[in-house]
This record gives structure tokens, C-alpha cells and sequence, in this order.
């Protein structure tokens, strides 16, 4: 058995992982949609809070894993929209993760590279140029095509 590394990792190397709080809330959520069979007398997970990641290398680049919703997920494309307000969960978000960052002294400029969780029509507006520095990737629901069918 071959003991090639399939992702070889510099001698040395060294990541900070900063866990951030996104003020995401997700209630009412069907034990089933997540685990089958439910267990007897558990209809509903308990609250779930979402977490982003910003990982940083030893020599300071930056990845962020945004895993929160943001507050203005009512106005996505109608196809999510219509998709999380049908499924009966109560979703609630009070800061960007954006926000959040820069509340801890963390400008999201010097962030590499993004990925999202969710996809929001207001995303690119609220960034500010950061798209020509940023690799974005929707690994939610579908794709980006998918969530934005001609969405403006």
C-alpha cells in the first residue's frame, strides 16, 4: 500500500481557523428532512445555528467559508425564495457575515477567496469590486445557474 499524500502539505505549514458566529437560525426544521428514521418523539431538530470559517495560512492569505444566511434571504431569485418558505422552517439572520467580520477588525478585501453557502442577487452589490478577487462557489442548492434562472 502506497503511502502517497493526496494532498501534500508543506513541511511546516501552519492555518489559523476562526470559527464565526453568522447570527443564523434555522427552527422548525423536520428531524427526517436530516435523519431517518426520526427518533420516537423528536418531530423537529433542535434550533440550528449556522457557522462561516475564515481560514488563514502562515502567509496571510485568507479563505472564507461562509456558511450563514444572510438577513436578506427574502430577496433571493423566487426559485429559493419560494423553496425555503414552503419547506415551514423559520429562518433568521441579524448580520452579513461581512459585517461580522469587519466588526472584528477583519476587512474583507484582504479575504482570497470566498465560498458561499448561499447565493444572493444583493451578494455582488454588496462586495464592492471584491468579484475580481474572489473564487465563488454555490455548493447549496443546485447552482448558480439553477438559483438565479434569469434572476436579476
Amino acid at each position: 500500500m502506497s503511502s502517497k499524500r493526496l494532498f501534500p502539505v508543506p513541511p511546516g505549514a501552519v492555518a489559523t481557523v476562526r470559527i464565526i458566529d453568522s447570527t443564523t437560525s434555522i427552527k422548525k426544521l423536520p428531524t427526517k428532512f436530516l435523519m431517518t428514521p426520526p427518533m420516537h418523539g423528536m418531530e423537529f431538530m433542535p434550533d440550528i445555528p449556522t457557522w462561516s470559517f475564515l481560514v488563514e495560512s502562515d502567509t496571510g492569505k485568507k479563505a472564507l467559508f461562509d456558511l450563514g444566511v444572510p438577513p436578506n434571504w427574502k430577496d433571493f431569485s423566487p426559485v429559493v425564495t419560494n423553496r425555503l418558505l414552503e419547506s415551514g422552517w423559520e429562518i433568521s439572520a441579524h448580520k452579513h457575515v461581512e459585517e461580522i467580520l469587519r466588526d472584528h477588525q477583519v476587512d474583507p478585501v484582504d479575504i482570497n477567496s470566498v465560498v458561499w453557502r448561499w447565493v444572493s442577487n444583493v451578494l455582488p452589490r454588496r462586495i464592492d469590486g471584491w468579484l475580481t478577487r474572489f473564487s465563488i462557489s454555490a455548493t447549496g442548492i443546485g447552482t448558480i445557474s439553477a438559483i438565479h434562472r434569469l434572476f436579476p
